[in-house]
């Protein structure tokens, strides 16, 4: 049986798979089984040399977000990846705005990618941005960074301060990582998250 049939079959369906999960097999070899299981319905082609085993509903094919085949090529290519700007600020709840152009920062290489017909750019950052050992802080830092800090205030303070409480229980760990962000970020996170431990008892007790 064809190899690359053989192991599109053994996948569950809603499964990535890129052009190069198939070692040892000669490219054109596995683009042209690819390519025929498309046409076949088997495979959807969500960008250049990336395919979905497509999970079918009522409603239609569910599809990953782009987050979830971002991290899968950044996992591929042993690489680190983050939301940045407004992608950043979207994911995290604290803009209603979504982005023409999905935006993440990554530890490997730059590029341009055409994710199901939606555009998404990842630049190369420095190792800093990638340091903090709690995501959920870099990824802040990011939003952060994107939104006119002399608007840091109602109802955008609100939704710092409801994920700050959400991740209250690493308080300690993202006070460690306040020093990989910009001095005005430290000074604006620093007293919100000190205060998390009396926010959260007060919360319970509600």
């Amino acid at each position: 049986m064809c190899q690359v049939r053989n192991k599109v079959d053994r996948c569950r369906r809603g499964t990535i798979l890129f052009q190069d999960s198939f070692s040892g097999l000669s490219r054109k070899y596995v683009n042209n089984v690819l390519g025929e299981l498309v046409r076949e319905g088997g495979l959807v082609r969500m960008a250049q040399g990336i395919y979905l085993k497509p999970k079918r509903t009522r409603f239609g094919i569910v599809y990953p977000s782009q987050t979830e085949i971002v991290r899968l090529i950044a996992q591929r290519d042993k690489a680190q990846v983050l939301p940045s700007g407004e992608t950043a600020l979207n994911l995290l709840g604290l803009s209603e705005q979504v982005p023409m152009t999905s935006t993440y920062v990554t530890s490997g290489s730059a590029r341009n990618l055409n994710i199901n017909g939606k555009i998404v750019k990842l630049t190369t950052s420095v190792p800093k941005t990638f340091a903090p050992k709690n995501e959920f802080m870099a990824s802040l830092f990011l939003a952060l960074k994107a939104w006119d800090k002399n608007e840091l205030d109602g109802e955008f303070e609100n939704n710092v301060m409801r994920l700050l409480l959400h991740h209250a229980d690493k308080k300690q760990s993202m006070l460690d990582d306040l020093q990989y962000a910009p001095v005005w970020i430290q000074d604006y996170l620093k007293p919100k998250i000190e205060t998390l431990r009396q926010s959260k008892q007060d919360e319970n007790m509600a």
